[in-house]
């Protein structure tokens, strides 16, 4: 990694390095987070490891990258709602029973703090989908999958031509 981190700052053109490493595994690096900067990503050698990156790049962005997280927003917005609910039932408990006082203040923190995290995570995921959309940045979505059976079994061959397809689908439009 540390040869791709020199490659990148010698050359201010390169947008994207992936490479293979026997002695670190997986590993998706923004070289600076600063300026526009190159993606550095690393898999593990050996056939170990299948990995499925989503680009979204555009030649005018000048802000460099940004991952743009796989998680699914109407998922996100589900979970802040029901946390909102069980917070909601926590307080009206709280008020009613003044027993056990420590306990439901933990407890009520603790959805805060859920609540919290994910209103901040669905901000940076919408966030970045627009600035994708503006063309300010690219994103990326990195996936990396364990292969258990050995090299050329079905599986990777299998998830090898899903991906071929998916290629193809994405080129033809």
């Amino acid at each position: 990694m540390q040869e791709n981190f020199e490659l990148a700052k010698r050359n201010n053109e390169i947008d994207l390095i992936i490479s293979t490493s026997p002695q670190h595994g997986n590993m998706v690096k923004i070289l600076d987070q600063q300026r526009h900067s190159p993606l550095l990503a690393q898999v593990a050698a050996e056939g170990s490891m299948l990995g499925q990156m989503t680009l979204y790049w555009s030649p005018q962005a000048t802000e460099g990258w940004q991952e743009l997280a796989s998680d699914n927003i109407e998922e996100l917005q589900k979970k802040i709602e029901h946390n909102k609910q069980r917070l909601a039932a926590l307080e009206k408990k709280f008020a009613e029973e003044k027993k056990e006082v420590q306990r439901f203040v933990t407890r009520i923190n603790r959805e805060k703090r859920i609540i919290a995290r994910n209103k901040s995570r669905l901000e940076f995921i919408t966030t970045t989908k627009e600035r994708i959309a503006q063309k300010e940045i690219n994103g990326f979505t990195p996936v990396f999958r364990k292969i258990y059976p050995k090299s050329g079994s079905q599986e990777i061959i299998q998830l090898v031509s899903e991906i071929n397809q998916q290629i193809k689908e994405a080129s033809s439009h």
